[in-house]
Order: structure tokens, then C-alpha cells, then sequence
């Protein structure tokens, strides 16, 4: 704030979206509304996305399971609805082709080996659980 005058806009700010704020294309495209705004107002912002909708449910329902059932566990059955919004969702967006969505997909792919570890072990170490949470 300046003195004696008008408050200045900062020139960066954090945007932090939940969840229900990226669960599909349609709010997705409404957080990218917000970010062009900000970005023509004039500020810098740095984007803080949670995984979309209730993925972080599912990855830690499928851990769960994974453990459970051991190597009975049917990995693709468990992660396939997760896979199915992001590919929906990267659809509807025209982003199929894109650099952003293929490493998605390997992220899913080194996911699902991930489980499968976890099937045949029986466990899953915090280690783990926070590296798999934090990239999906």
C-alpha cells in the first residue's frame, strides 16, 4: 500500500483450487476464466490445483484395497473411473494430444505398477502414499 495514495494490486498472488473446483472440464474452464482475469488485471499468479473431484478418495480407497485383497487385487478395476475422468475431462478440453495430459497418463501407468507393489507386499509405506498423492 502506498502512502497518502491509492492501494496498489500486487504483483503475484497463490490461487488455490479444491477439489470440486477442477472436478471437470466445465470447472476447470472456469478456474482458467479466473487465471486470465488475474493475469489482465496485471498480477502473476501461482496456481495450487488439488487432484480433481474426489481422486484423492479413490487413490487411497484403491491403496486400501490393494492391501486387502492382495494379489487377487484387480488394479485396472480400481483405478479405471480415475483414468476415465481425466481422459473425459482432457477430451472435452480438446487436450488428448497434449505434453500435460500424456504425462498424466504415465503418471496413472506408474500408479497402477505402484499398486500392484503394494498387492503383492501387502503394505504401503507413508513414503509412498505421500509420493503417489502429491503427483496425481
Amino acid at each position: 500500500m502506498a502512502f497518502g495514495g491509492a492501494v496498489k494490486a500486487p504483483s503475484k498472488v497463490v490461487m488455490k483450487f479444491g477439489g470440486s473446483s477442477v472436478r471437470d472440464a466445465e470447472r476447470i474452464t472456469e478456474v482458467c476464466a479466473l487465471v486470465e482475469q488475474t493475469l489482465a488485471a496485471g498480477t502473476r499468479p501461482h496456481l495450487v490445483c488439488s487432484a480433481m473431484g474426489k481422486t484423492t478418495n479413490g487413490l487411497l480407497a484403491a491403496a486400501d484395497a490393494a492391501i486387502a485383497q492382495g494379489p487377487t487385487f484387480a488394479v485396472k478395476d480400481a483405478i479405471g473411473p480415475i483414468r476415465e475422468l481425466h481422459a473425459e475431462t482432457a477430451a472435452t478440453l480438446e487436450l488428448e494430444d497434449s505434453e500435460p495430459y500424456a504425462e498424466v497418463v504415465a503418471l496413472l501407468d506408474e500408479l497402477e505398477r505402484t499398486l500392484e507393489g503394494v498387492a503383492m507386499l501387502g503394505e504401503l509405506s507413508v513414503r509412498i502414499k505421500d509420493l503417489s498423492l502429491i503427483h496425481i
